[in-house]
């Protein structure tokens, strides 16, 4: 018996190969994504935790990460996590979308100015606020840590 086992050669005909560890699988249509907010030179980090408001909820700030998530329309996000200020962690419905539609998305949440895109705020008492945004990246996620 033994060497009728060692000579059979079994294919895999039910079930998934998705098994490898250490990588990121998606067993629905949704993807993981790096927003990271840069000015039109793309090395110019925008601080999100730093914009009038400052805790990333109120002000400009606030409105900016409401302005991209609306846009993107995510499941699940997590802006400015402690050390990345200037990145939005997204997990989105992929059935439409990939890195480069979501970057143009962003990019044209501003009105063009000097060939740069910007994202103008108010902050209610008639203050306007302007952050080039242009340079904006986005990129599909590799890896996820919860904590």
């Amino acid at each position: 018996m033994a060497a009728l086992d060692a000579g059979l050669d079994i294919d895999r005909i039910h079930g998934s190969t998705n098994f490898v560890a250490d990588t990121l699988y998606s067993v629905t249509q949704t993807a993981a994504y790096l927003i990271q907010v840069f000015e039109d030179d793309g090395s110019t980090a925008i601080n999100l935790t730093a914009q009038d408001g400052g805790d990333g909820t109120t002000g400009v700030s606030g409105q900016l990460i409401e302005a991209i998530v609306r846009e993107c329309q995510p499941l699940m996000y997590m802006a400015a996590p402690s050390g990345d200020t200037n990145a939005i962690y997204m997990i989105v419905d992929n059935h439409a979308v990939d890195a480069a539609t979501l970057q143009a998305r962003i990019r044209n949440l501003g009105a063009t100015s000097s060939n740069q895109r910007n994202f103008v705020s108010s902050d209610g008492d008639g203050t306007t606020t302007t952050i080039d945004i242009g340079g904006t990246t986005v990129t599909l996620g590799t890896a996820i840590t919860v904590a």
